[in-house]
């Protein structure tokens, strides 16, 4: 339900903070945005598809049982070497008292302008503690470097000793948990089929966006009347959290914002249904379908 649950809808972005890992490299990263002064930030919100400030919550339920809520959020953007780089975060977490599920994550990703991964960060609760995970791109080596510790709490320090992996990415262009659900947004209306390399816990793995249906509407409790909507069926070649793997189907609103509205996914349990509950976008006009 992690990375995958966010990963279409991811499928599920995060404070305002890019990641930035710390290490004595031969090659010259981008650096992060986040050093950026604050007059490059974007924070209006326009036509296109990423808007500043954006909140989205959905409901998770398996069959009759709500499982529990994903909220994502979208940072304000960062001008940087003529582009702009777009930041998200996503949080996950399951219900209290439910005897099968005890699933509590952030994630965050930075993106570049075409929504593929400059660098990721998760954190998850794993048996009372929890796992941080931190990821970013070095494009003359074409490597990802991945970074974990431990910490007993969300506020308490690290573990003494953290651990350090290397990834190597032949493609360029990937995306992780997260930012795979941007890419969708930004190209499912004019771009399908889709293959896109995916990097979840540490392997590269492949999202595909099979068929998209342009003529649909669709009925949602959030909203009073049906709206338009592009259906959209893939597969995840991976395996993300909770086991999320295999067909997928998502509903996009059919407009420039493409805003996910509803989802099935594959999981540990079954099939899941992933539906908006709650958004606030800023100017945004919901495309409900003609009568």
């Amino acid at each position: 339900m992690k990375t995958t649950l966010i990963m279409t809808f991811s499928i599920v972005i995060w404070g305002g903070q890019f990641l930035t890992i710390c290490l004595s490299h031969n090659s010259s990263p981008r650096p992060s945005p986040s050093i950026v002064g604050q007059d490059t930030l974007r924070t209006t919100c326009d036509s296109s598809m990423i808007c500043p400030d954006e909140e989205l919550v959905y409901e998770v339920r398996w069959w009759a049982i709500d499982l529990g809520q994903i909220r994502l959020k979208v940072n304000p953007s960062v001008w940087l070497n003529g582009s702009y780089y777009h930041s998200a975060a996503v949080y996950v977490d399951s219900y209290d008292g439910l005897p099968f599920i005890d699933l509590h994550v952030t994630e965050r990703t930075e993106m570049d302008s075409a929504m593929f991964s400059r660098g990721f960060q998760s954190t998850e609760k794993k048996n009372g503690k929890w796992l941080v995970e931190r990821s970013r791109y070095f494009d003359a080596d074409q490597k990802l470097i991945i970074e974990k510790h431990w910490q007993d709490s969300l506020h308490s320090p690290p573990y003494p000793q953290a651990t350090f992996d290397t990834l190597s990415i032949k493609q360029r262009r990937f995306c992780d948990g997260l930012s795979i659900l941007f890419y969708a947004r930004a190209n499912i209306h004019h771009n399908l089929p889709l293959n896109v390399p995916t990097v979840v816990y540490g392997k590269v793995g492949r999202t595909s966006f099979i068929s998209v249906d342009r003529q649909s509407a669709l009925v949602i409790d959030a909203f009073r009347f049906p709206i338009r909507v592009a259906e959209v069926e893939g597969r995840a070649d991976f395996e993300g959290l909770y086991s999320l793997s295999g067909n997928f189907r998502g509903w996009f609103t059919d407009d420039s914002a493409a805003v996910p509205v509803k989802a099935e996914m594959q999981v540990l349990i079954g099939s899941v249904n992933i539906e908006l509950k709650k958004w606030n976008r800023p100017s945004w006009h919901v495309p409900f379908a003609s009568k």
